[in-house]
């Protein structure tokens, strides 16, 4: 029976030493694994800033954006008011040459009808004859 009892004890020290082997295994397998996890969380929390960096990068050009279309608009806004002006100073001008060629239209007629000798008004009262 000793001879059990030693064989016995043997497989008994290798149990023993085999589950130190397999909790030191258990602990260092544990351990990649917390390493691991802790490089993915790291690399998620990179990324989400990151993306946190974009989206603030991107509202920055939207507004800027934003602000530029405004100003566009003001351009835009005040051009038109420059194109009313200068079609209300086209409208004054084609009165004023109106008036000149009306005016001058006259004056060559009166000095045509001096030329012939007829009668010509100097003004609304009064005639002359030439």
């Amino acid at each position: 029976m000793a001879w059990i009892n030693a064989i016995l004890s043997t497989i008994l020290l290798v149990i023993v030493i085999y589950n130190g082997h397999l909790t030191d295994k258990y602990h260092e397998y544990v351990h990649k694994y917390q390493q691991n996890n802790r490089i993915a969380l790291q690399a998620a929390f990179d990324k989400i800033k990151e993306l946190e960096d974009d989206n603030e990068r991107i509202v920055r050009q939207f507004r800027a954006q934003e602000q530029a279309m405004q100003d566009m608009k003001d351009i835009i806004d005040r051009q038109d008011g420059l194109i009313n002006s200068l079609y209300d100073v086209v409208k004054a001008t084609d009165k004023t040459q109106q008036e000149y060629n009306r005016s001058f239209a006259e004056s060559i007629r009166r000095v045509a009808n001096l030329a012939r000798g007829e009668e010509i008004e100097t003004d609304k009262k009064s005639k002359k004859t030439a």
